[in-house]
């Protein structure tokens, strides 16, 4: 009887001591402390919407211009338009979103990066699977003010 007492009260501290531990660490450390960044930075978002067509995005030949401020975080989501392979890179972001064999009709796909440097870049398509479609003119402007 005494071994069951004594295992009783052992038990009632260790359950009394995690318990002053674990409040004490929620004030030491709060929640969002607890919470991780995004890993995109917490600028602001700027979404756009690129439909495949023949060599082009959005009806257009090439494809639209692309205008965001450095430090946002740039999303594109990319949705195939027809039965050819195609996707969407910047390289000076090392962006791509379609993968390396492209997207074909109604599939979509979204991705983001980190406007991080100003300046003129071009937004094309080059698959592996159907190659350089960049050549074809299907090329977009992004502009990083």
């Amino acid at each position: 009887m005494n071994n069951l007492k004594m295992m009783s009260s052992t038990l009632s501290i260790i359950i009394i001591a995690f318990t002053i531990v674990f409040v004490s660490a929620l004030f030491i450390f709060p929640y969002d402390s607890l919470v991780k960044a995004d890993p995109y930075g917490d600028g602001p978002l700027k979404s756009f919407t690129l439909v495949v067509d023949n060599f082009g995005y959005n009806g257009t030949e090439g494809g639209p211009t692309l205008i965001v401020n450095k430090g946002d975080i740039v999303e594109i989501t990319l949705i195939g338009g027809n039965p050819n392979s195609h996707n969407l890179r910047i390289d000076e972001f090392d962006f791509q979103v379609g993968g390396e064999f492209g997207l074909t009709t109604k599939e979509t796909e979204t991705n983001r990066f980190v406007a991080d440097k100003r300046g003129t870049y071009n937004y094309f398509c080059r698959t592996t699977r159907l190659g350089d479609h960049q050549n074809l003119g299907e090329v977009g402007t992004l502009i990083v003010q």
